[in-house]
């Protein structure tokens, strides 16, 4: 499933620029929602999710075919639920090294993302 949004703005003369946020209800996104591992180089810690791959296409009208013109870019980052009681944090001490020593939230912790938003700003 993917989602597009559309959006216009004219250039009066000069530099013209744009920026808006999105909110992407989660249910919007087939998109793997549970947290993901952590303990590694890439996910070092709890509340690391999968995220939407996003892409801004600038068009100017007149234009064949989709030629871009100026700057367009994008971020995303989840917006967590934060249901539950995080602290006080639960410490490891089981017989896996790697986690030996880590926090933990508590068990009732739920941050999993209820939507996502998006922040997309162009300038032309």
């Amino acid at each position: 499933m993917s989602v597009d949004a559309t959006a216009a703005a004219e250039n009066t003369g000069g530099s013209s620029s744009v920026s808006v946020w999105l909110r992407i209800p989660e249910a919007l996104l087939s998109l793997y929602k549970l947290e993901l591992p952590y303990n590694g180089a890439f996910h070092a810690g709890p509340d690391t999710f999968a995220l939407p791959n996003v892409a801004c296409e600038m068009t100017v009208p007149g234009d064949t075919g989709s030629a871009t013109r100026g700057l367009c870019e994008v971020s995303v980052q989840p917006n967590h639920r934060h249901s539950g009681a995080r602290w006080p944090m639960l410490v490891y001490n089981g017989s896996i090294a790697n986690y030996r020593g880590r926090s933990f939230p508590q068990e009732s912790w739920d941050a999993s993302p209820e939507s996502y938003l998006v922040f997309v700003h162009a300038q032309f």
